[in-house]
């Protein structure tokens, strides 16, 4: 696999494409962004009368491991990322939840996310026909390159 020709987003053109960007900023993700949003909002509640801070009032929850779970493998972050110390503690800090590990994440929640996945594609085609086309090739510097087509009616 190669590298970028340079450091711009490939959807939004920002000049950088950190994973800052992409998980905070970039406008492509933003369908994906919300139930995560959803789920983290978060309420004004007083530290004292001069200041106030907002806090998460997330619950302790499965269904917020799985959404993560969900997201980061929607937006193709893979899931060994969650092992990173920076994004471990922004999630536990901003979702007042311990974050499963990748295995656990693998494990409990991937067959799951499949099924949810595979019986919408079902709902949706159901009734319809559905053409498929599988082929491979090569590219000019010899890669291995997949192909799948895919029209229904």
């Amino acid at each position: 696999m190669k590298r970028a020709p340079d450091a711009a987003c490939l959807y939004c053109q920002h000049p950088e494409d950190t994973a800052e960007h992409t998980i905070f900023d970039c406008a492509h993700w933003d369908p994906l962004r919300l139930p995560v949003k959803m789920l983290l909002h978060v309420q004004k509640s007083k530290v004292n009368k001069k200041k106030q801070q907002f806090w998460p009032t997330l619950p302790k929850s499965p269904h917020l491991v799985k959404t993560l779970c969900f997201v980061l493998i929607s937006a193709n972050i893979p899931l060994n990322k969650v092992s990173n110390q920076s994004f471990r503690k922004f999630l536990e800090v901003y979702t007042v939840n311990n974050v499963s590990t990748e295995t656990n994440l693998r494990l409990g929640y991937i067959d799951d996310i499949l099924d949810e996945t595979m019986s919408k594609i079902k709902l949706e085609l159901s009734g319809k026909k559905v053409w498929v086309n599988i082929d491979e090739t090569t590219d000019i510097e010899g890669r291995f390159i997949g192909i799948l087509e895919a029209d229904y009616k």
